[in-house]
């Protein structure tokens, strides 16, 4: 796996969304310092593995300014890096995951590396330097790019909010989970569902589309529950008073029986898990396999007990069967 060439790409699309970000300079930290772990290897210099680790500090400072600039919405030009690693740790500004990420590196390199300067790193102390820093800013550039899609589709909604609204109001009478349900469908018909590169993308597009037709149900992002076999991180938990639905989001060119089977059982497990009265999962072909608005959305309920639903919205383009 070409970890380089994937935090690359991520690199480039939080730089198309906010153009003045600095982002690319923090990936080419990242390739200076792969490249003085492989000189280091090479030439038995480990000398080269101080180098590494100097430039994965740049790295982690540099994705924390830049994360500082968008996700706590705050100008880190005039902020020393370690208010700013404060601010971040002490604000939950990271998802959980990142912050896991965040709190290893800082542990075991950033700190060691700034209070002792006669310290020295071993070519496996590089090696997992690389791996982690790599890790936290492709995680954490893919929570700022989240954070930059969910602003510009609620502020291109706006126009469309009273609208969206009203829809949402003719249903007002029903449960919970039916309106979820409502509203799945007709994000998926929408503009919206297509404005996304990839999965993580689309997720943003509807939790901005949910947040402006139904600013009544509180939204949770990849919430934390567990059952008897371990953590479980659903997309999306939507509750109204003591109601909650689960709602996972997939991005698929094709979809079959035994994934349709697959997905569902997931759903089950979420759903069960989090107590909730039911769960949807929406399927939706990648933007290049769709021409213009879906022609076919499919609908598949499954009962889970006397009083839970699990229900797979499917869309299919134009010309699939």
């Amino acid at each position: 796996m070409d970890t380089l060439s994937i935090i690359m790409s991520k690199a480039e699309r939080l730089a198309e969304l906010l153009p003045e970000s600095g982002i690319l300079s923090v990936v080419r930290h990242i390739e200076v310092a792969e490249r003085h772990y492989t000189t280091g290897r090479q030439e038995e210099e480990s000398d080269l593995f101080d180098d590494v680790i100097y430039r994965t500090n740049h790295a982690f400072e540099g994705i924390l300014r830049e994360s500082y600039t968008i996700l706590a919405e705050q100008e880190s030009a005039n902020v020393q890096a370690y208010a700013i690693e404060q601010y971040l740790a002490e604000n939950s500004i990271f998802e959980e995951r990142v912050m896991e990420l965040f709190t290893n590196y800082r542990r075991k390199w950033r700190n060691p590396s700034t209070h002792d300067h006669v310290g020295t790193f071993t070519e496996s102390e590089a090696f997992l330097a690389i791996l982690s820093v790599t890790a936290f800013v492709g995680m954490l550039m893919d929570q700022m790019v989240e954070r930059l899609v969910f602003d510009q589709q609620e502020l291109q909604l706006a126009e469309q909010a009273d609208q969206l609204r009203q829809g949402l109001d003719d249903h007002r009478g029903e449960p919970l989970f039916d309106r979820v349900v409502y509203l799945l469908q007709t994000f998926a018909g929408s503009e919206s569902a297509t404005a996304g590169k990839n999965e993580l993308e689309l997720l943003a597009s509807l939790r901005a589309y949910v947040h402006t037709a139904a600013p009544n149900i509180i939204v949770t992002h990849e919430p934390l529950l567990s059952d008897d076999f371990g953590t479980l991180h659903p997309d999306l938990l939507l509750r109204e008073g003591e109601d909650v639905a689960v709602v996972e989001v997939k991005r698929l060119r094709r979809w079959s029986g035994p994934q349709r089977r697959s997905a569902m059982d997931q759903l089950k497990r979420y759903v069960t898990a989090a107590n909730a009265i039911g769960g949807v999962v929406l399927i939706t072909p990648p933007p290049n396999a769709r021409e213009s608005e879906p022609e076919h959305i499919h609908v598949v309920v499954e009962t889970l007990g006397a009083d839970r639903m699990l229900t797979a919205i499917h869309v299919a383009p134009k010309g699939a069967a």
